[in-house]
């Protein structure tokens, strides 16, 4: 069993998430995204601000979620910023004169973090940071 999708979708403390809930989880959302940039496109002002609050609750739910699979690997929730640490390296080396070459190396890690949560099983049985998202249902 694994755990629902839609379950603690804005809970940073105490949660876990197995790879499964992570990947459906970003599939459902980035539909909803989508969806979102259909009817933003529009470009009705009260749609705008809609599609700006749905943006928002996706882009905290999506540093939630991502927190939980962290917890499931057994890291630390604040592991999290590591991809937007690398992101941003690698704007200022893609800016920069020196880092051309330095930015595709950060992006292959960029590529690596994100695959390592797809891919790689967590923790079997409880940890530290809460129990085993398998044990549901």
């Amino acid at each position: 069993m694994s755990k629902p999708v839609f379950e603690d979708l804005f809970r940073f403390r105490g949660a876990r998430r197995n790879r499964k809930s992570y990947i459906l989880y970003g599939i459902a959302f980035g539909l909803l995204g989508g969806v979102t940039d259909l009817i933003v496109s529009s470009a009705e002002d009260a749609l705008v601000v809609i599609g700006a609050l749905v943006y928002l609750a996706i882009a905290i739910s999506g540093i939630a979620v991502t927190t939980q699979r962290f917890r499931d690997l057994g890291w630390s929730g604040w592991s999290v910023l590591v991809v937007p640490g690398l992101i941003l390296l690698i704007v200022i080396a893609f800016s920069s004169d020196w880092g051309a070459s330095l930015a595709w190396l950060m992006i292959a890690g960029v590529i690596v973090v994100q695959l390592a949560l797809v891919c790689v099983p967590g923790n079997r049985g409880d940890n530290r940071y809460g129990v085993d998202p398998r044990e549901f249902g």
